[in-house]
């Protein structure tokens, strides 16, 4: 009986985490300057350039991470990149890289020696963002 209880308290415990739970973004501020990517279907680099606090997508960016602060869930998936990349310049020092899809946004950080993985659907985040897509 005790064995029952036990594999059921698992399979429980297993099914929330499959299910993802709401959390907050952590990424609260973003840092000065961030390198926006672009990449071709094949993940091929196009181009790259730095984007800083007077950038209109640096802007939207900060207002979009501020109006969907909350609703993220843990990914475990691995993701081919986005359409676009923002990656933090010191993504060795409590960084980030932010893969930018047509609609969905997922964000990996990385803090103290450990990292997390966290999506969230928004749809038209590319024309939230001011970015063309493919």
């Amino acid at each position: 009986m005790t064995c029952f209880i036990f594999r059921w308290i698992i399979a429980l415990n297993l099914l929330g985490l499959l299910c993802g739970c709401d959390m907050k973004m952590p990424l609260t501020e973003l840092p000065p300057t961030l390198t926006l990517e672009k990449y071709e279907r094949t993940g091929e680099l196009v181009s790259m350039r730095v984007v800083d606090a007077n950038d209109p997508v640096y802007q939207r960016l900060s207002l979009l991470l501020n109006e969907h602060h909350t609703g993220w869930q843990m990914s475990f998936v691995s993701y081919v990149n986005g359409t676009y990349v923002l990656r933090n310049e010191n993504i060795n020092n409590g960084g980030f890289i932010i893969d930018l899809h047509a609609d969905m946004m997922i964000v990996n950080i990385s803090s103290s020696g450990k990292s997390e993985s966290l999506k969230k659907d928004i749809p038209g985040l590319l024309q939230l963002l001011g970015l063309p897509e493919r």
